[in-house]
């Protein structure tokens, strides 16, 4: 399993290429081997390789916006073959699909043809949960909904640990669930701070990562992506820097 940076972390360091070039600097030099790119910057898929490239760093997956991926995913396709990958994922469900089962069953049929004919040409859609997917309608978890509709070979999970543990599930056993879907998670903790839940930075929180990184060593999981939404006021770069540290100084990734 490799360690990579989600660029979501520092999103605010990333304002022109020069920015993201930096930034990519900085990561590359903590130990970081890959990246998830999100948000989807405007300066262009080409650029974004070279610069990947340049500070030997995988694109990994994208976070791509949905709209656009259901409205053109000839477009979404030709750039990611630019950026060198085959999965397209997207951030978030948009809020509207979120309601009911209704909704849900809604979000299915919209995104079915994109899915279709990113699958039809070698791509994979990649989903990347919160913890609202643990909402149960009519007895089955939305997310349940979602693994019915969409066979392992068309959809993978990016699956969100810290989220999978908000929504009251067990991240380390819905790693095992999704064996053949999670080629790529993401590592953020949990904390608890002025009793208020908190993003913190992997082994400073609550989660069992002796666990769940045995679990997913054993589902096969390629990248973790070290991601931490809100840093709570510290600097994201320090952020990143601790998280990939305590995982070195704790053996839990070479």
């Amino acid at each position: 399993m490799k360690i990579g940076a989600q660029l979501y972390t520092v999103r605010d360091f990333m304002g022109s290429i020069e920015d993201f070039d930096a930034t990519l600097e900085k990561i590359a030099a903590m130990g970081y081997k890959g990246v998830q790119f999100s948000p989807w910057k405007e300066f262009g898929a080409q650029q974004i390789r070279e610069v990947a490239d340049k500070h030997g760093l995988k694109i990994v997956v994208s976070h791509y916006p949905p709209k656009k991926l259901v409205e053109n995913p000839q477009e979404a396709m030709e750039a990611h073959k630019i950026l060198g990958m085959n999965k397209i994922g997207i951030g978030s469900m948009p809020n509207e699909y979120r309601e009911n089962k209704e909704a849900v069953l809604k979000f299915i049929e919209d995104f079915k043809p994109a899915v279709d004919e990113l699958s039809k040409n070698g791509f994979k859609f990649m989903y990347h949960n919160h913890e609202f997917e643990f909402e149960k309608f009519d007895g089955k978890l939305m997310i349940e909904y979602l693994l019915d509709a969409f066979p392992p070979e068309q959809m993978g999970i990016i699956l969100d640990l810290f989220w999978v543990q908000a929504g009251g599930a067990d991240p380390a056993e819905w790693l095992r669930k999704l064996k053949g879907r999670v080629e790529t998670v993401h590592f953020k903790d949990y904390a608890i701070i002025n009793k208020q839940r908190k993003f913190s930075e992997v082994l400073e929180g609550n989660m069992n990562w002796t666990s769940i990184v045995a679990a997913c060593h054993e589902v096969g999981v390629e990248w973790a992506l070290v991601e931490q939404d809100d840093c709570n006021g510290k600097d994201p770069f320090d952020c990143l820097q601790t998280s990939i540290t305590n995982l070195k100084e704790a053996g839990l990734i070479g």
